[in-house]
């Protein structure tokens, strides 16, 4: 992949799940190709590599900056997945709908559905889960 092609993707004509495939695409064939030991992780390397790109990033999902704390802060890869699917807040509890998720799941990639766990505990389908 050509670099100015990436740098290009900034632009406003492009959707964001396009900018999130096109930087997770040529950050694994940076992976791919590297034969280094030490391979930087997605956010360094971005960051090195095309810090306009790394810097509208953090721009364009600096709502989620209301959520970081000083033990805590906002990953880049769970800006790449507000980006990747349109969220403009972070989702609410599945069972209260008032508070905010609990936060980011860096393994699997996604939000955790509830607030804590007794809201997690009142669901349904954890209850059915665990008979």
């Amino acid at each position: 992949m050509n670099s100015n092609n990436i740098i290009d993707l900034i632009g406003n004509d492009v959707s964001h799940s396009k900018l999130v495939l096109d930087i997770l695409s040529y950050y694994n064939d940076y992976l791919n190709t590297n034969n280094e030991k030490t391979k930087f992780c997605l956010a360094q390397f971005i960051k090195m590599t095309h810090p306009n790109l790394y810097d509208d990033v953090i721009q364009q999902t600096s709502f989620l900056d209301k959520f970081a704390t000083s033990k805590r802060k906002i990953s880049f890869k769970e800006r790449l997945y507000v980006l990747k699917h349109g969220l403009t807040d972070r989702p609410v509890c599945k069972m209260c709908k008032t508070a905010y998720v609990s936060g980011f799941d860096k393994h699997n990639e996604c939000y955790r559905k509830w607030c804590g766990p007794k809201c997690q505990a009142a669901d349904p389908e954890c209850i059915a889960k665990s008979k």
